[in-house]
């Protein structure tokens, strides 16, 4: 396999980068799939622990792999064992949260239709601006701010029922729709909050 090199040594991205975030993209958009699907399908249920860890070992596995990729002299991977050494106890705070996330918006996924999951996790990036104005004090300008509320409005739009939605539809009924959204809330509050202590 051909050596890639590090950011710092040439302009532009890294094919180390367009992969991780080509690999991201896809298994994000597969994992909401395949939890849409399998939670509201008939079937043997499954634990939701079990499918998090598998999603996390796939993202374990596809890092290490690529680190692998960078050749021996990389500082991807002369830097790693000494970051994962330092950084270990620090990161089981989110580490533990994101596991939280995960298994919350799992349970959404059986109450929300797809549209309303993928348009309601975008309330992540809500709950990233939050949390980093209570927690780090950042303050956000006008403009930042209107995108947040541009945001809110759009999957308030996304979520509201409408009068043509069919009475098969997971999120037709107001309970199974706000139960749903409260899960989606708590995983989107779980990963603002992570996203932010990690900085």
């Amino acid at each position: 396999m051909a050596s890639l090199s590090p950011p710092s040594t040439r302009p532009g991205i890294s094919a180390v980068a367009l992969a991780s975030l080509a690999f991201l993209t896809l298994q994000n958009c597969a994992n909401m799939l395949v939890i849409r699907i399998s939670k509201t399908q008939p079937g043997l249920p499954y634990s939701t622990a079990i499918l998090v860890a598998l999603g996390e070992l796939a993202k374990a596995f596809v890092s290490v792999a690529l680190i692998y990729a960078t050749g021996e002299d990389s500082q991807y991977r002369q830097g790693l064992l000494p970051a994962f050494q330092s950084t270990l106890p620090v990161m089981l705070v989110p580490a533990g949260i994101y596991s939280i996330q995960n298994q919350l918006f799992i349970g959404a996924g059986a109450y929300l239709s797809s549209p309303v999951l993928v348009a309601s996790n975008q309330l992540k990036l809500v709950m990233a601006g939050v949390f980093s104005y209570v927690l780090l004090g950042r303050i956000l300008t006008a403009r930042q701010w209107g995108a947040v509320l541009a945001l809110c409005c759009g999957v308030m739009m996304v979520t509201w029922p409408s009068d043509a939605s069919s009475s098969s539809s997971p999120s037709s009924s107001w309970g199974t729709l706000m139960s749903g959204l409260t899960l989606m809330l708590g995983a989107t509050a779980c990963s603002g909050f992570a996203g932010v202590y990690t900085e």
